[in-house]
């Protein structure tokens, strides 16, 4: 139940992150455009309203950072960069098999 929600809560936070990010960039455009392609990007599902040739390369750029980012996954994406990596505690058996 905690992996759930947390993976809801930083799914909203990175869809709100890049709507925001992309707003504050792109002032002239919708804002119901820019988070129909927001959420789009996030969920890697190709629907686009149009405006994504119109966007500036920062934008594109965020947009391709949510898409990557909803591919893989946002929990793994944290655990990525945030879970230290642990030495090994076991061993591998070694035996000499007589054929």
């Amino acid at each position: 139940m905690r992996n759930a929600f947390a993976v809801i809560i930083l799914s909203l936070f990175v869809i709100g992150l890049s709507v925001f990010l992309i707003t504050l960039v792109e002032i002239n455009k919708p804002l119901i455009s820019i988070i129909f392609e927001c959420i789009s990007a996030f969920g890697t599902v190709g629907l686009s309203l149009g405006i994504t040739a119109d966007l500036t390369t920062f934008s594109k750029g965020v947009l391709i950072v949510v898409m990557f980012i909803g591919r893989i996954g946002t929990l793994t994406f944290i655990v990525a960069f945030l879970r230290k990596v642990s030495t090994l505690s076991y061993q591998y058996p070694s035996e000499n098999i007589i054929i």
